[in-house]
């Protein structure tokens, strides 16, 4: 989970710029109450989020408040609207999730309800409540929330390097090379002032938020095209083990520095596991066999293609 900037405006600001919008909603009698009341919850979200106790908000539901808030959401972050909070909610996170520290790229991205408006009803149209994150990772959550063991992290008051907490491994499962991403267990966690409460917390958070399998089918992902790459490099009959080995040496060797979770760190991830396994000798030679297999399938659709269009 990556920190990310607060969102620039508050409750107080859509108070002011939709007057007209809550007055169509509010009994007059009962208005002023109503949206103090709402900004009183936004200064105890802004405190219990500083001191990383989040749990402590109160769960409410719509038969506590005077108007629908969820329906006032829908209407308020649209995407048409003028005052553009949903875009300038969007444009808080920049290109990557931060929840899972994935890039954009593998997928879309969606306005996650930190406590779900679900169970917490008043926060639904809070900014500070709201964050961009991947599809993946809203869905993964869904309307789960943690407690106060578990604690309830957001990437406006709390920070961890996922990469820290997350492990590759490769294995051959059914003659298929199988990747796998797993949480590092407390011992492996490389970090001085780690305590096994914040472990737990940060376990949970990715257990949470499915950040295992996210991770996992983006690794495979970048497997797969990867040893496309491999064949495309090699342009021959057939792969020996020795050019196999160098082309996945020459991958390794390519300057990047990892700031995140993206294609080149997958890619240098997994031949450094490949490489460095204990279990390289069998991994290599499955992979071998999978690529000579695929350049023998692309003969035959080559061959086929040249037989059909008289080429």
């Amino acid at each position: 989970m990556r920190k990310i900037n607060k969102p620039e405006f508050s409750l107080e600001n859509i108070f002011e710029d939709k007057k007209k919008y809550f007055r169509g909603k509010l009994n007059t009698d009962t208005e002023k109450d109503f949206l103090e009341g709402l900004l009183l919850q936004e200064e105890l979200y802004f405190r219990y989020g500083e001191d990383k106790k989040l749990y402590n908000m109160k769960e409410t539901s719509s038969d506590d408040c005077e108007i629908d808030l969820i329906e006032a959401y829908k209407y308020l972050y649209r995407k048409d609207i003028k005052q553009a909070y949903r875009s300038r909610l969007y444009d808080i996170g920049g290109d990557r999730c931060p929840v899972c520290d994935s890039s954009y790229g593998y997928g879309t991205c969606e306005l996650d309800h930190i406590l779900p408006k679900s169970k917490y009803h008043q926060l639904s149209i809070m900014p500070i409540n709201l964050v961009k994150i991947c599809k993946s990772c809203n869905r993964g959550k869904s309307d789960s929330v943690g407690d106060s063991k578990v604690g309830i992290l957001s990437p406006y008051f709390n920070d961890y390097n996922t990469q820290c907490f997350t492990k590759l491994n490769i294995d051959i499962i059914n003659d298929k090379v199988k990747i796998i991403v797993k949480i590092k267990s407390f011992d492996e966690v490389n970090i001085s002032n780690l305590d096994i409460n914040s472990y737990e917390k940060i376990k949970y958070n990715i257990l949470q938020h499915r950040i295992i399998e996210t991770l996992t089918n983006r690794a495979m992902s970048v497997y797969n095209s990867s040893i496309e790459d491999v064949i495309c490099n090699i342009c021959k009959d057939k792969i020996s083990k020795k050019e196999l080995i160098l082309n996945l040496k020459s991958f390794q060797e390519e300057r990047y520095e990892a700031n995140y979770i993206d294609e080149c760190f997958f890619r240098q991830k997994i031949i450094e596991t490949i490489l460095n396994s204990s279990n390289k000798e069998v991994l290599i030679e499955n992979i071998l066999i999978h690529i000579n297999e695929k350049i023998e399938k692309n003969k035959i659709i080559k061959k086929q293609f040249y037989n059909d269009f008289n080429v």
